[in-house]
């Protein structure tokens, strides 16, 4: 193994996993390069700070609206004879609820 193997996380001892990560960096870095020169773009056009602050939001209101909410178990189960209430489900029934 390399001397420059030893220090990194386990994970980025894969070549496969180093490229997909120096990728997506490249992708982040980019996404941000675009936000900024889309929000100096408007401002430069517009000369309007509402504007400016406008196209921020929008730009990362999709971030906030992706965001996974918790699961919530279903209002009952089908083909067993607990309900979602119950804690005593069993592992086996076709529900999957404890």
């Amino acid at each position: 193994m390399p001397d420059w193997q030893l220090w990194l996380p386990p994970a980025l001892t894969k070549r496969r996993f180093r490229l997909y990560t120096a990728g997506h960096l490249v992708s982040v870095i980019g996404g941000w390069i675009q936000q900024v020169a889309l929000a100096w773009l408007v401002f430069r056009l517009s000369n309007s700070i509402f504007l400016l602050g406008l196209t921020g939001f929008l730009l990362n209101i999709f971030y906030c609206c992706s965001a996974r909410l918790p699961a919530s178990p279903p209002t009952a189960c089908r083909g067993c004879t607990c309900s979602s209430s119950s804690t005593s489900c069993s592992p086996r029934s076709p529900c999957g609820w404890r």
